[in-house]
């Protein structure tokens, strides 16, 4: 995943959380708050996941939600 901050060029990939998302996965991302940014995910077995960092921290492990009822490719 890579990160922009503002007018700033891109940062080169960071990877977060343990490999549960498949290589092909789609990775949606919203900003909650300024300092805060959440990416949704399926993950490998149709569940979804959220990670978010805040500010300049790590990221945070993806936590998963609710049944895995999404397909998966």
């Amino acid at each position: 995943m890579r990160r922009v901050v503002r007018t700033q060029p891109s940062q080169d990939p960071v990877r977060f959380g343990p490999a549960v998302f498949p290589p092909v996965a789609s990775v949606a991302m919203a900003n909650r708050k300024p300092d805060l940014l959440t990416a949704p995910a399926v993950d490998r077995q149709g569940f979804l996941n959220v990670a978010w960092v805040v500010g300049t921290q790590p990221w945070h492990d993806p936590v998963r939600f609710g049944p895995g009822v999404f397909p998966t490719p």
